[in-house]
This record gives C-alpha cells, sequence and structure tokens, in this order.
C-alpha cells in the first residue's frame, strides 16, 4: 500500500475528506481525479501533492484544535499523518544531516 493510499483512507475513514475526489482537491490541492491516476499507475504522492497534502493537513489541524469540532483520535491520526508525510518528504529531497535538522525543526513548528 503506498503511503498515498494510507493517506486518502485514513482520512476518508475518519471523516476528514468525503471520498478519493476530495481527498485530491482538498489535501493534495490537484484535480479530483489525481488519487485515481496516481493510483491506477501504482504511483505514490508526487512532490507537488505530498507537499500540497502536508500544508493542507496542518491547517485542518490547527482549524480542528481551535474549534474543537472533531475527537482527539482524529487530531492525534491528523498529526501522525503529518509527520509521517514530513519523514516522506525529506528522504524524497535527500537532504544531508544539517539540512534535515533545519528542515524538521521548521516542519514541526
Amino acid at each position: 500500500m503506498t503511503l498515498l493510499q494510507k493517506t486518502a483512507d485514513t482520512l476518508i475513514s475518519h471523516g476528514l475528506a468525503d471520498n478519493y475526489q476530495d481527498f485530491s482537491r482538498r489535501y493534495c490541492g490537484l484535480t479530483e481525479n489525481y488519487f485515481y491516476r496516481q493510483a491506477h499507475h501504482n504511483r505514490d504522492f508526487s512532490t507537488e501533492g505530498l507537499l500540497n497534502c502536508i500544508v493542507n493537513i496542518r491547517k485542518a489541524n490547527k482549524h480542528y484544535d481551535r474549534f474543537s469540532t472533531i475527537f482527539e483520535t482524529e487530531i492525534d491520526e491528523l498529526g501522525k499523518l503529518e509527520s509521517e508525510l514530513s519523514v516522506e518528504l525529506i528522504k524524497r529531497l535527500k537532504l544531508n544531516d544539517e539540512s534535515r535538522v533545519i528542515i524538521s525543526a521548521c516542519i514541526a513548528n
């Protein structure tokens, strides 16, 4: 299972995305067919989709924290997803140790 599939399924199962089209638009910031195209070709996130997803999960988590509109488990799940996606982004960028520490700190804030 790809990280894309895992992320989409987790968000959908917790009611944070309606379906794969909604996930593609709202979290990946791409066309509603993005998920299906990637899955059909057995590909994971594009770098653009990965970065958009991290940013949009962070925004959603801040929104939910502030308004307490979802259960704590969903907030925790969003945090775990954001962390996992951030690790993937850092690996994908092939950063050296110093750069990895700096980027990790920026993402953590």
